[in-house]
């Protein structure tokens, strides 16, 4: 409940919760903002911690400032769009010398129906995501569903060598606003 619910204010939840004023071009707000919201109430900056260092895919990402205060952030996920975050100052671009050459975006037979027809979307999120492998796979901890049905595979080194922007996300989630 604790990781759905930060899950849920880091990528989609920042401005109905007045924390745009202190989101910054990463991404991060003050963890003591998000504790202090209702929902968090009892919630303490250790449990945060161990949280985030205990999540297998990585989906959080805890700084230390110079100034002393701490700040968390989704690493992939948002649905906030605009100029507020800077998707090269939150992931890496990916450049045709990355070495990473394909990705997968796994999803259902139903969804694939789509794809075929009008190709891949970023649906609500700012991103499409993708792994760099099929689950299982020892390097992919997120980005694919474990679940899904069709793997799509992507072309990143042509798409890059088109002009077409890929990222990766600290957690290793191939990103690409398409």
């Amino acid at each position: 409940r604790l990781s759905k619910n930060l899950s849920q204010i880091l990528r989609h939840g920042v401005v109905d919760e007045g924390l745009a004023d202190c989101l910054d071009a990463e991404g991060f707000v003050p963890l003591a903002r998000v504790l202090a919201l209702p929902r968090f109430r009892g919630v303490g900056a250790d449990e945060i911690r161990a949280l985030v260092a205990a999540d297998r895919k990585g989906r959080f990402e805890l700084r230390d400032r110079t100034d002393g205060i701490v700040h968390v952030r989704a690493t992939q996920g948002h649905t906030l769009r605009g100029d507020v975050l800077d998707d090269d100052a939150m992931a890496t671009r990916l450049t045709r010398t990355s070495g990473i050459r394909e990705a997968v975006h796994g999803t259902s037979m139903r969804a694939w129906k789509r794809i075929r027809t009008h190709g891949l979307s970023r649906m609500r999120r700012r991103h499409v995501h993708m792994a760099t492998g099929l689950p299982g796979d020892g390097e992919v901890k997120s980005g694919v569903r474990n679940d899904c049905e069709v793997a799509v595979w992507v072309d990143v080194e042509r798409g890059v060598a088109e002009g077409v922007p890929f990222f990766v996300s600290a957690n290793g989630v191939v990103l690409s606003p398409g």
